[in-house]
C-alpha cells in the first residue's frame, strides 16, 4: 500500500489514556523544550566536528573520511529530523496504520522518508567504518595504496542506497519496516565480523612488529579501531528503543504515543555521543577542538603520519 493512502492527520487527536496518565496534550509541553535542546545540541556538536576535522590538515586523512561523512549524518539530524518532529509535535500529528496511532513516524510524509533516508545512512556508514577499519588492519600496505576516489564512490553509493531506501518508504512502509529489521541484523553481522578479524589480527601484531615505528603505528590503528567499536556500539545500544517501536508496528502491539515519543528521544541522542566519544577517545580530536574553540584556529602541529 502507498504510504500516502496510509497517513491519517489530526490536529485535534488526543489518545485516550488511563486516568492515573497525563494526556499527550498535557505532556507535549514537556516535549517541546526537549526537542528544541536536542536539535540545538546535535546540531553544534556536529558541525563542530566536521569544522574540526576539516580546518585540521593531520585530521583530513582517508582513516577519518567515514567518520566526518557519519558527523554529517548526525548533524542533518539535529538540523532537519529533531526540528521537523518538533513542528509536528506542536499541530499534535500522528500515523494511523490499520487503526493504530503511531506517534514515532508523525504521521508526515517528509519527516517519515527524511527519518529512513538519515537512520539508512547512518547505518550504512557504520557498516563501511567496520569494513574499512578491518581493511586498514589486515591488508594495511592495500589500505596505503587504494585511491583516495574510492572512498568518494564509496560515500556516493551509500548516499544513493539511503536514498533508494526513503523511496521505499514512501511506497510501502511495511516493506520498509521489514527490509529495515533484515538490514540491521545483517549489519550487525557483519560490524560482529569486521570487528572480530580486527582484534584476532591485532592479538597477533604485538608479536610480530617490534621496531619503535611499527609499534606506533600497531598502537594507533589498535585506539582507532576501539574508538570505532564504541562508537558502533554507543549507536546500537541507542537504536534498541527503535527497534522496539519498530517491532510493535509490525506487530499490531499498541505503545501509548508518549513511550514512543520517548524511545525516539533517547535514539537520536546517538547523534550527540560520537561527539562525546571522539572528543574523550581521540587526543587529536580533543586538542585540534580545543584549540578551535578557544582560539578560533587550526591545531597547525606536526602529526607523525602513519599512512593513512
Amino acid at each position: 500500500m502507498p504510504y500516502g493512502e496510509m497517513i491519517a492527520i489530526s490536529e485535534q487527536y488526543s489518545p485516550t489514556t488511563s486516568s492515573a496518565l497525563p494526556s499527550h496534550d498535557a505532556l507535549g509541553q514537556f516535549w517541546i523544550p526537549l526537542l528544541s535542546i536536542q536539535a540545538v545540541v546535535i546540531a553544534s556538536s556536529n558541525a563542530l566536528t566536521t569544522i574540526v576535522f576539516l580546518v585540521n590538515a593531520h585530521l583530513r586523512k582517508r582513516s577519518y573520511y567515514l567518520l566526518i561523512n557519519l558527523a554529517l549524518v548526525d548533524f542533518l539530524v539535529g538540523a532537519l529530523m529533531v526540528p521537523i518532529k518538533l513542528d509536528l509535535e506542536n499541530k499534535n500529528a500522528y500515523l494511523e496504520i490499520s487503526g493504530r496511532k503511531y506517534q514515532i513516524l508523525i504521521g508526515d510524509t517528509t519527516f517519515c522518508v527524511l527519518y529512513g533516508i538519515i537512520s539508512s545512512a547512518s547505518l550504512f556508514s557504520l557498516v563501511c567504518i567496520s569494513l574499512e577499519r578491518m581493511c586498514a588492519t589486515l591488508w594495511p600496505f592495500l589500505h596505503r595504496t587504494t585511491d583516495i576516489r574510492w572512498y568518494g564512490v564509496v560515500m556516493t553509493t551509500l548516499w544513493v542506497c539511503a536514498f533508494t531506501f526513503g523511496a521505499i518508504v514512501y511506497w510501502d512502509i511495511y516493506i520498509a519496516l521489514v527490509l529495515a529489521t533484515v538490514g540491521v541484523v545483517f549489519a550487525l553481522l557483519t560490524i560482529l565480523g569486521s570487528y572480530g578479524a580486527i582484534f584476532l589480527k591485532v592479538k597477533h601484531q604485538h608479536a610480530e612488529h617490534q621496531t619503535s615505528q611499527a609499534q606506533r603505528r600497531y598502537q594507533k590503528e589498535r585506539e582507532l579501531a576501539k574508538t570505532v567499536l564504541i562508537v558502533t556500539a554507543a549507536a546500537f545500544l541507542c537504536w534498541i528503543p527503535l527497534f522496539v517501536t519498530v517491532f510493535s508496528i509490525i506487530f499490531g502491539l499498541d505503545l501509548p504515543v508518549d513511550v514512543q515519543m520517548m524511545l525516539t528521544f533517547i535514539q537520536e541522542w546517538n547523534s550527540f555521543a560520537n561527539f562525546v566519544i571522539y572528543s574523550m577517545r581521540m587526543p587529536v580530536f580533543r586538542k585540534a577542538l580545543y584549540k578551535f574553540v578557544f582560539t578560533c584556529s587550526s591545531d597547525n602541529a606536526i602529526q607523525p603520519s602513519n599512512g593513512h
